[in-house]
C-alpha cells in the first residue's frame, strides 16, 4: 500500500507540473508588433547606449517588438535585445512569437549580407584585430558573406566565423539576406544585468577624434613571410574611415591630407565603400577631417606619423604588423631601408555628440 501511495502521488505531481509548464509556455506565446529597421543599427543588452552591444541590425530588417522602456526611447525585441526607437519604424504588422523548446529559446540568427567582395588578397583572423591568429586568407575579388561586425565597424565577421579588416572589403554591392528561421521569445522581462560602461577616453574636445590608427601587416600590404624574412608588398595606401556618434559609417564628410597637394576627398564618393576616403600615401602623411556632412568646417584630431619609412615607424607597430620581432630586428629592418616607401595605414575618426 505504501508503494502504491507513492506512485499515485508521483503521477499526480507530474500531471500538475506538466500543466504548470504548459500554462507557462502558453503565457510566453504572444502577439508582437513587427518593426522595420530604418538604417543599420546596433542592438544592445539593455535600454541605453551604456549597455553592451549584443548584435547588429541591417536597414530593412523586420524585428519582433515585445515592449519598450518607461520613456518610450528604446524597444525591447523578441531576442531579448534592445534597439533605439528612432532607428525602427514600429507597427508595420504583427507576428506571433513562439517558444522553440520548453524553458529555452533558440537565439535568432543575425541578418547577413552577401555580394561583398575582397578588395585585395588579405588575411583572415580568429578575432577582430591583428593581434588575433591568422586562420586563412582570401583572394582579390573573392565573394564574401558578412554576418557581423565589431563595435567600431573596422572588422567584419564572415559566415565561417573568421574576421577580416573592413577596409579590405567592398560592401557597395552587398545585399541583405533575411534570417532563415523564426525568432522565438524566451522572456520579456527587463534585463537585470549591470550596464557596461566603457572607460572614459581622453577627449581633445574636437568634433572628430581618432579612435584607431593601424599599420597594415605584411600580408595586408601584399607581401609575405618566410620565417623571419619579409617579402615587401607594394601598397602605399591611406584608408580613412569616418563614423558617426553611434559607430555607423558616415558618407559626405570631407577629409584632407596635410602634405604635398593636400588633396581633399569625401567619404563614400570614391566607390571604396561607405564612410571611406582613400589616398595614396607616398612618403608619409598626416590627415584630419575638414568638413561635416552639412559642409560646415569642423574641429578634428590630426592623425600624424603615417610614415612609409621603417626607421621612423614605432617598433610596437612594426612588431604587431610582423615586419620584425623585437627592438634589435626592428632597428636592423629600419636601418636597411626595408620596404621603404611601401607601407599602408588605416585611420578611423569618430564624430562626437
Amino acid at each position: 500500500m505504501y508503494f502504491k501511495f507513492v506512485k499515485q502521488s508521483t503521477v499526480g505531481a507530474a500531471l500538475a507540473l506538466s500543466l504548470a509548464l504548459f500554462c507557462s509556455v502558453m503565457a510566453l506565446a504572444q502577439t508582437t508588433t513587427t518593426g522595420t529597421v530604418l538604417k543599420n543599427a546596433n542592438l544592445r543588452a539593455g535600454p541605453g547606449t551604456n549597455y553592451a552591444i549584443s548584435g547588429q541590425a541591417t536597414q530593412g530588417d523586420r524585428l519582433a517588438i515585445v515592449g519598450k522602456d518607461a520613456a518610450g526611447d528604446w524597444y525591447h525585441l523578441a531576442t531579448d535585445q534592445w534597439i533605439a526607437a528612432f532607428l525602427i519604424n514600429a507597427g508595420t504588422g504583427t507576428a506571433t512569437a513562439t517558444v522553440a523548446s520548453l524553458g529555452q529559446a533558440t537565439a535568432a540568427p543575425s541578418a547577413t549580407a552577401s555580394g561583398a567582395t575582397a578588395v585585395q588578397s588579405a588575411n583572415l583572423r580568429a578575432g577582430p584585430g591583428i593581434t588575433y591568429t591568422v586562420t586563412g586568407g582570401v583572394d582579390a575579388g573573392q565573394a564574401l558573406v558578412i554576418t557581423g561586425q565589431n563595435a567600431d565597424n573596422s572588422w567584419l565577421q564572415l559566415a565561417d566565423g573568421a574576421w577580416i579588416a573592413a577596409f579590405l572589403v567592398n560592401q557597395s554591392s552587398a545585399v541583405s539576406v533575411a534570417p532563415p528561421v523564426a525568432i522565438p521569445i524566451a522572456s520579456v522581462a527587463t534585463p537585470a544585468a549591470t550596464p557596461v560602461v566603457p572607460p572614459p577616453v581622453a577627449s581633445s574636445g574636437n568634433k572628430f577624434v581618432v579612435v584607431q590608427k593601424h599599420l597594415w601587416d605584411v600580408y595586408e600590404n601584399g607581401g609575405s613571410l618566410f620565417g623571419p624574412s619579409v617579402t615587401c608588398g607594394l601598397a602605399r595606401e591611406l584608408i580613412v574611415n569616418v563614423l558617426d556618434e553611434n559607430g555607423n559609417r558616415l558618407n559626405g564628410v570631407a577629409v584632407q591630407v596635410q602634405y604635398g597637394a593636400r588633396e581633399i576627398y569625401v567619404t563614400g564618393s570614391q566607390g571604396k565603400g561607405d564612410g571611406v576616403a582613400e589616398f595614396v600615401l607616398g612618403s608619409g602623411q598626416d590627415v584630419k577631417v575638414l568638413r561635416d556632412t552639412d559642409g560646415r568646417e569642423v574641429t578634428s584630431d590630426l592623425a600624424t606619423e603615417l610614415a612609409t619609412d621603417a626607421a621612423v615607424i614605432p617598433y610596437a607597430d612594426l612588431i604587431s604588423a610582423q615586419y620584425c620581432q623585437d627592438a634589435d630586428t626592428c632597428k636592423k629592418f629600419g636601418d636597411s631601408y626595408s620596404c621603404h616607401g611601401h607601407f599602408s595605414w588605416t585611420v578611423t575618426f569618430k564624430r562626437q555628440p
